[in-house]
């Protein structure tokens, strides 16, 4: 560890990931790059999270590891607004606790990262429990300005995670990940920091393990359109609407179209019971207006077609991804 302040701030909000939190904390303590800081935030775990933290912590010597323990759950956005507080990095990466940084993530990243780059963004691959990892990263890649790179991620073709990124810390000034939603606040959040940077970076090369068990695709936790509204409230009060306007207008529209396709997979992920239980779709249908669906058509066709698919045939839409997500994830 060099003297002075780390170069990269690692956070890593917890809530009950004692059965992984060593694998995941192994995982930076195993970079090839050893100028960082590691802010573990324990967001009142009620099994024994806090403690194997502390105990990593103990046991790092002459690494610079601190844990913060959060009076009250709160969720995983305000942890990592406490990380971001904490952090005094030049740069901040997260890490979900029960997944893994591959052993160059840092040093690949902060190799990317030149004076004028601001967010450097990496593929990924996916571990599924009795499967074999495959690799996934953004459908767009290269060097690019702050503005493009948010036309890119409005349209879905950079990943929405806030995990598979390298961030200068000084964009995060002023502004917060969105707290109480279910899901969104990453995407929004990626929306907000990228007309923030100069230049963005992505590049292909996977450098995150993202674990997924087959229990989690039951989507215990399914978002609302409330959830939608409060994510493009924070949206409203960070971007700037030129950011919805001409050449931002159409990836704006499948934004909000992807948006909606997702409130539905999850509902039809969830169901269970007589008659399958699978929950109407039909009012997720209903939040689709044609118009969007045409402007989504003019950046993403296949966001477009889904969208149709669900506005004219939400059963069939349901049936659908849930044969996807079982064929994907494996999930029942």
């Amino acid at each position: 560890m060099t003297s002075g302040a780390p170069l990269v701030s690692v956070i890593v909000p917890v809530y009950n990931s004692a059965s992984t939190i060593d694998r995941a904390l192994a995982s930076v303590v195993a970079q090839s790059y050893e100028d960082w800081e590691l802010v573990v935030v324990d967001d009142a775990s009620g099994d024994d999270s806090a403690r194997r933290a502390r105990a990593f912590a103990d046991g790092a010597h002459d690494r610079a590891v601190r844990v913060i323990e959060c009076p009250e759950n709160r969720g995983s956005s305000a942890a990592r607004n406490t990380g971001l507080d904490a952090a005094t990095g030049e740069f901040v990466v997260f890490l979900d606790a029960d997944d893994e940084l591959l052993p160059d993530y840092l040093e690949v990243l902060t190799g990317a990262c030149d004076p004028e780059a601001d967010i450097v963004v990496c593929g990924h691959v996916v571990a599924v429990e009795g499967s074999e990892e495959r690799p996934r990263s953004s459908r767009g890649s290269g060097r690019m300005a702050g503005t493009a790179a948010l036309r890119l991620a409005l349209a879905d073709r950079i990943t929405p995670f806030p995990w598979d990124k390298l961030y200068r810390r000084s964009l995060f000034d002023g502004i917060r990940y969105p707290e109480g939603l279910k899901r969104f606040e990453d995407m929004v959040m990626n929306l907000s920091l990228y007309p923030r940077a100069r230049h963005v970076v992505v590049l292909e090369r996977p450098l995150y393990r993202y674990r997924i068990s087959a229990g989690s695709l039951t989507w215990g936790r399914v978002p609302s359109q409330d959830d939608v509204g409060r994510a493009l409230a924070h949206l409203d009060d960070h971007l700037d609407d030129a950011f919805r306007q001409e050449r931002f207008r159409a990836p704006f529209q499948a934004m909000l179209t992807l948006l909606t396709l997702l409130v539905a997979q999850s509902a039809a992920a969830s169901g269970t019971g007589a008659d399958q239980g699978h929950p109407d779709l039909r009012p997720y249908a209903a939040a689709l207006p044609l118009r969007r669906l045409a402007g989504c058509a003019r950046v993403r066709p296949d966001l477009a077609a889904a969208g149709l698919l669900l506005k004219v045939a939400p059963a069939l839409f349901g049936a659908v991804y849930r044969r996807y997500a079982r064929r994907s994830y494996g999930a029942e």
